[in-house]
C-alpha cells in the first residue's frame, strides 16, 4: 500500500515544498531470489510507463532525479543513483573517480537486494502541480518515494504475519521484545 508520509502527512505547513511517500510491496515467491526478480520486473515496468507517459505528454511536468539503491563499489558508505534510462536497462557501470580504468557493472536486482539504508530503494522526481487545493499556483515539488521489499512463501499474508510475530517474540505468550 502507498501512503503519504513525514510533514506532508500530518500538515505541518499549510504549503509543503515536498511529498515523502512509502510504499510496502510483498511478494509471493518460492525463494527470496524470485521475489527479487519480480521486484526488479516492477520496478522497469513503472518507469517504462512513466518514461512513456512523459515523452507523450510532450510538457515536461515530470523531472527524473534518480532511484538510490545499492552499495557503491568504490566508496564505502554510499549508495548508487540510478538514471531513469539504467533502470529500464537494468544494469549500470559504475566507475572509480580515482582511476577511471576501474569499472565495475552493478545489477538492478542486486542493488534493490542491497538496499538504501533502511528501506529497499528511493525515488527522487520532481512533479509540477497544485500540490494542495489552496496553493496560490502550480510549481514543482520534490516527491520522494521510498519502497520496501519483503516475500513470503505463505499463501495467507496473515497466517505469514502471525508466524513472523511469533518467531520474533518468542515462544512464551508474554514475552515481550524492547
Amino acid at each position: 500500500s502507498t501512503r503519504p508520509a513525514g510533514s506532508f502527512r500530518f500538515k505541518i505547513n499549510k504549503y509543503p515544498c515536498d511529498v515523502d511517500i512509502k510504499e510496502y510491496l510483498c511478494f509471493d515467491a518460492a525463494s527470496q531470489e524470485d521475489a527479487l526478480r519480480q521486484l526488479c520486473k516492477c520496478v522497469e515496468n513503472g518507469y517504462a510507463r512513466l518514461q512513456g507517459d512523459l515523452i507523450r505528454s510532450g510538457t515536461r511536468r515530470m523531472h527524473w532525479s534518480g532511484l538510490t539503491a545499492g552499495r557503491h563499489p568504490f566508496k564505502n558508505g554510499k549508495y548508487l543513483i540510478w538514471s531513469l534510462e539504467e533502470v529500464l536497462q537494468g544494469s549500470k557501470v559504475v566507475e572509480d573517480e580515482r582511476d577511471e580504468r576501474l569499472k565495475r557493472s552493478v545489477d538492478l536486482q542486486q542493488a534493490l537486494n542491497d538496499g538504501h539504508y533502511s528501506w529497499t530503494a528511493m525515488i527522487r522526481v520532481f512533479a509540477k502541480t497544485k500540490l494542495t487545493q489552496g496553493a496560490p499556483r502550480t510549481r514543482f515539488y520534490e516527491v520522494m518515494h521510498v519502497l520496501r521489499f519483503a516475500f513470503t512463501k505463505e499463501k495467507d499474508f496473515l497466517q505469514s504475519v502471525e508466524g513472523c510475530m511469533h518467531d520474533y517474540s518468542g515462544q512464551h505468550p508474554a514475552a515481550m521484545k524492547y
